[in-house]
């Protein structure tokens, strides 16, 4: 997976966040890539007991902050 962080995790951070604007014909096709990806994970957390839903989300969390907490 690539991630890439150009201003700051947050648009708040950037110096020129209030005339932030964004190209909505650019994001059409990342958006829809994410939210396919989004139902597919909700499909798959769903067959899981809670024991492992809670062990699945701690990672997630732990590697966001891992990642974000540089």
């Amino acid at each position: 997976m690539r991630r890439t962080v150009r201003h700051g995790a947050y648009i708040w951070q950037r110096k020129d966040w209030q005339e932030f604007r964004c190209d909505s014909e650019a994001l059409l096709e990342p958006l829809s890539r994410l939210c396919q990806l989004h139902g597919l994970l909700n499909g798959r957390m769903s067959m899981l007991g809670f024991n492992e839903k809670c062990r699945s989300l701690l990672s997630a969390m732990t590697e966001e902050l891992m990642f974000f907490g540089d």
